[in-house]
């Protein structure tokens, strides 16, 4: 398992399988395609061209489908998962440099930092958005574009990859049948602070 789980805010879903159908349906709308029972296959019919638009860079998984029919989270505590599975789970302490490129604003500013943390609170739900800026610019010189830029790399990091991956990994070690669970602890690599990951 490389960089990354499905495992952010354990009460509510990035994107819940009603979230889902409802975009779905508002791009038929847009399209032209009716809300009756075939708006479905109207979206099917159009040129994949079209749906250029509505792309965005972050897609996450929808559960409660037949592909995931409950979360991780839910899988751990009710013992639905295969723990009779080996995995090795790793990930690299730079990861939101490369990931948060796209987000971040070429002169990024103490209220663009801010903004964006309340950005990624509604994408993720339930972030403490204070104590998430104020643990992330600790020690930062706030009208260093360079310092603010490291430090959303880092929080954007720990958020999207490096807590998920973790908190996983720690699931699986956790409840895994005897002999399937080994740790290796390297220097920290991520701050995990009580979001509701638990």
């Amino acid at each position: 398992m490389e960089s990354g789980a499905h495992m952010y805010n354990k009460d509510r879903d990035v994107i819940s399988k009603e979230d889902s159908i409802s975009l779905g349906k508002r791009i038929a709308k847009e399209q032209n395609c009716s809300e009756s029972e075939d708006w479905l296959q109207c979206l099917r019919g159009l040129d994949a061209k079209v749906f250029n638009k509505y792309t965005i860079l972050l897609t996450y998984p929808v559960l409660g489908t037949e592909f995931l029919p409950i979360s991780a989270q839910k899988a751990f505590a009710e013992n639905k998962f295969n723990s009779d599975v080996n995995i090795m789970a790793g990930i690299a302490s730079t990861e939101g440099s490369m990931l948060a490129q796209d987000y971040v604003k070429n002169m990024l500013t103490l209220n663009n930092f801010i903004e964006s943390t309340k950005t990624s609170d509604s994408v993720y739900h339930g972030l403490d958005v204070k104590r998430v800026d104020d643990y992330y610019l600790q020690n930062v010189h706030k009208n260093s574009s360079l310092e603010l830029k490291k430090a959303f790399y880092e929080l954007f990091g720990d958020l999207m990859m490096k807590c998920p991956t973790y908190l996983f990994a720690k699931q699986v070690a956790t409840n895994a049948q005897p002999g399937h669970s080994q740790t290796n602890r390297k220097r920290r690599v991520a701050t995990i602070i009580d979001w509701k990951y638990n």
